[in-house]
């Protein structure tokens, strides 16, 4: 499993099906996105957000800085990814594969902003299993 070299799709598509399944997910409408004001979410996806009655945030662009809570997941993430290429000795070409792994991973660990809680048990209102948890 890896990523396509060439995006086909424009990013807009992307963001819809995120929409449609995190909405169906959680059951709850989106009301707000966070951009950094960039060119990339201009144009057509406010008018997209305006439709859809979503609210824009802006924050100031090429400031990373300010958004430090991303940033530090950002980093984390790449750290227990680089962690798990060189743990397990395996080539860059599983970048994709270490940082799904990752990301599952996190998303079945206690979280202290959810003061201990479980982030997918938040988002979906159900118990989890680690009985499929293997070394």
């Amino acid at each position: 499993m890896g990523f396509p070299t060439k995006v086909e799709r424009p990013i807009l598509s992307f963001f819809k099906e995120f929409q449609a399944r995190a909405e169906r997910e959680s059951g709850r409408k989106l009301k707000a996105v966070r951009t950094d004001n960039g060119g990339k979410y201009r144009g057509k996806f406010e008018e997209y957000y305006k439709a859809q009655g979503i609210q824009i945030e802006y924050t100031i662009p090429k400031t990373p800085k300010l958004n430090g809570l991303v940033e530090r997941m950002n980093k984390t993430m790449m750290e227990r990814v680089r962690s798990t290429l060189s743990h397990a000795k395996l080539p860059k070409s599983y970048w994709a594969d270490a940082m799904y792994t990752t990301v599952y991973l996190i998303n079945k660990s206690a979280s202290m902003p959810l003061k201990g809680d479980v982030p997918q048990r938040v988002w979906t209102g159900k118990d989890i299993s680690y009985q499929h948890f293997r070394v």
